[in-house]
């Protein structure tokens, strides 16, 4: 007969007990083994402890007691709070835009009188703005953060000036209301000036990457001019675009501890409250125009920006900035709306169907602590 042992079903209730024989509150451990059965000479392979967790026992000062366990309750695991994963910073950048603007949208101006178009809109091309760039950053343990930006770029000038020739031009019609009148030159203007506010809430989503929402204002200005000797005309439009937008920032490359690209991309619906004034100057006499609307227009932004560790706490910046506004009241396309004929009531509307693309490049400084 072959020799065996047996090993019966043992289930161990293991009780924390303070040094005076009392029972200290919180789950017991649970030990379990099974019955197995072994031939002689066969090795025991020990079995696993089943439901083990260490047991806490102090009570801190002032901590309410925890009823004792009874058969039956659950056991309860007790995670250690999780300490933040990202560093705590905060951060100031002072950086300089310069901006070009592209042209208007197409509008006939002048002719020359011998047929074909002396001036349109789009011959506007604006020469390069600058304005200063000031933003506020700050992030905590647990990757939450806000961000505060504004900018101011003005202005942006362009001009288109006719040689005089007797005769030569005749202006289009329908400009504010008026016929073709015969000129001997002209000149057209017109500038543009943007301005932002960006109040936001970031949440960094790894090391490389953070979202970003919140608020944000536009204002998008323009004025033009037309000087024909004998007509005038004038037009002025602001909009103040107010909504809320979303983005994505983050570290796009980083060749050494010192130097990194990082890239941005925003964007956002708007209410945008729309004003115009038009002026027409002629031989009758001065008329003019005022109205307004409010729309849904569009804003979106994109960046790259290379960066470079000066100190530890300083940074340089410079990078390609490009900004779009869409459904807002340019100065051109109010011409064709308005009525300001002389001897007649003045009549007008407000067009948003205009947009303007803005990009250029920032340099700047950033400092972190």
């Amino acid at each position: 007969m072959v020799a065996s042992r047996r090993f019966s079903v043992i289930l161990l209730i293991v009780l924390a007990v303070a040094p005076d024989g009392t029972q200290l509150p919180g789950p017991p451990v649970a030990v379990l083994a099974s019955e197995v059965t072994l031939a002689q000479g066969e090795a025991v392979e020990p079995l696993p402890a089943v439901g083990q967790e260490t047991l806490s026992s102090e009570l801190a000062e002032g901590e309410a007691a925890v009823a004792p366990w009874e058969p039956g309750d659950a056991l309860e695991v007790v995670e250690p709070e999780k300490e933040g994963a990202f560093t705590a910073w905060s951060a100031v950048r002072v950086e300089a835009l310069l901006l070009w603007r592209d042209a208007p949208q197409s509008t006939p101006l002048v002719d020359f009188a011998a047929g074909g178009r002396a001036i349109d809109a789009r011959d506007l091309h604006a020469a390069g703005a600058a304005g200063p760039r000031f933003t506020l950053l700050s992030e905590g343990t647990d990757g939450e953060g806000s961000e505060v930006g504004y900018f101011d770029v003005a202005s942006f000038q362009a001009t288109r000036a006719l040689p005089t020739a007797a005769g030569g031009y005749t202006t289009v019609a329908g400009l504010d209301g008026a016929g073709s009148t015969s000129i001997d030159g002209a000149t057209a203007g017109l500038s543009s000036r943007i301005k932002s506010l960006e109040v936001i809430g970031r949440e960094r989503t790894s090391e490389r990457w953070v979202s970003t929402s919140g608020f944000r204002w536009v204002e998008w200005q323009e004025s033009f001019s037309l000087q024909t000797g004998p007509e005038t005309f004038e037009t002025r439009a602001i909009n103040s675009l107010y909504g809320h937008q979303w983005g994505l920032e983050g570290v796009l490359w980083r060749p050494t501890a010192a130097l990194a690209l990082e890239g941005v991309a925003k964007a956002g619906i708007y209410g945008n409250v729309s004003k115009q004034d038009s002026a027409l100057t002629a031989a009758g006499g001065l008329s003019s125009i005022a109205t307004d609307t409010a729309r849904v227009a569009f804003v979106g932004e994109t960046g790259l920006t290379g960066t470079w560790q000066v100190r530890e706490w300083l940074r340089a910046r410079a990078g390609y900035q490009a900004i779009w506004l869409g459904g807002i009241a340019t100065a051109t396309n109010q011409l064709q709306g308005q009525s300001l004929v002389a001897g007649s009531p003045p009549r007008g509307s407000t067009n948003t169907g205009g947009s303007a693309v803005l990009q250029g490049i920032n340099l700047g400084l950033e400092a972190q602590w």
